[in-house]
């Protein structure tokens, strides 16, 4: 059974739904779909995260939500091996954390940086 709902976006997130769209996609509810499959597909195999872990954390924000990346960076640092940050020209910073320790800490690490507001990109990889 399909359901109709509602969604607030912003502009910018709906130009962007647009130019997904015209890559072959065959509606704006299409994409919203397959998005929602990938961060289903995502949020599966960190479900499965057990025991002791090496991953890789990337995380994009805006500068100005730094202090919130950098709050919860200090609240897992047990977990941090290796730190890389850089600026990005007009869109924020980006950070390289390696990771090693418990699966369900590291993935408790990577869904608060997903949830904290300002972050663009956050894409955690088990190695």
């Amino acid at each position: 059974m399909t359901k109709i709902i509602s969604v607030s976006l912003k502009d910018d997130v709906l130009a962007e739904i647009g130019r997904i769209e015209k890559t072959g996609f065959s509606g704006r509810s299409d994409v919203i779909r397959a998005g929602i499959r990938l961060l289903s597909q995502e949020t599966g195999e960190r479900e499965r995260l057990k025991g002791t872990v090496d991953a890789v954390l990337l995380v994009q924000y805006l500068e100005r939500h730094g202090e919130g990346i950098h709050e919860i960076e200090h609240s897992f640092g047990d977990l941090v091996r290796t730190r890389l940050h850089s600026q990005l020209e007009g869109k924020g910073c980006i950070e390289l954390l390696l990771l090693h320790g418990d699966g369900k800490r590291i993935r408790q690490f990577a869904e608060r940086c997903q949830a904290r507001k300002g972050m663009s990109v956050t894409r955690l990889i088990a190695v």
